[in-house]
């Protein structure tokens, strides 16, 4: 199935979001959930999302295994991009990885009435967490 749709967002209704996705089941019985591409306005700033229009920005659930797993999804916007992907199996294991190249902090963050956050940042946030331990890391830089 594929659906459309189109929100408007946002304190003062100036952000919107048209998204497309679709589900269906793959041949071992998963639940597939994707992303076409799909395009978000934030802070007046247009961002994409699955910009190749490729199959891989999608989460397979396997309700057998209680599993997701988030394959390769992508955000990008005049040469800034974030990607997304991990895995999350039942409440025991958790793997996900979030990075960062050349985003502008002004553009993707909130606004915060005594805080102003600027600067570019690179990098990378994984957050490993197994049955025994929990492991997060961050290698990030924020240039000014």
């Amino acid at each position: 199935m594929f659906f459309k749709t189109e929100v408007l967002g946002g304190k003062e209704k100036t952000e919107s979001f048209k998204i497309d996705f679709y589900h269906t089941i793959d041949p071992l019985n998963n639940s597939v959930f994707g992303l076409e591409k799909s395009i978000l306005n934030i802070k007046k700033n247009k961002w994409t999302i699955n910009a190749s229009s490729n199959g891989s920005n999608r989460v397979i659930y396997n309700n057998s295994k209680e599993a997701f797993l988030f394959e390769n999804f992508s955000l990008e916007s005049r040469g800034q991009q974030i990607k997304f992907h991990g895995f999350i199996k039942d409440s025991t294991t958790t793997d996900v990885t979030f990075e960062f190249k050349n985003v502008k902090l002004n553009e993707i963050t909130p606004h915060i009435d005594s805080l102003e956050l600027k600067g570019l940042l690179n990098g990378q946030v994984r957050y490993l967490k197994t049955k025994y331990q929990l492991r997060p890391t961050v290698e990030m830089e924020i240039e000014d």
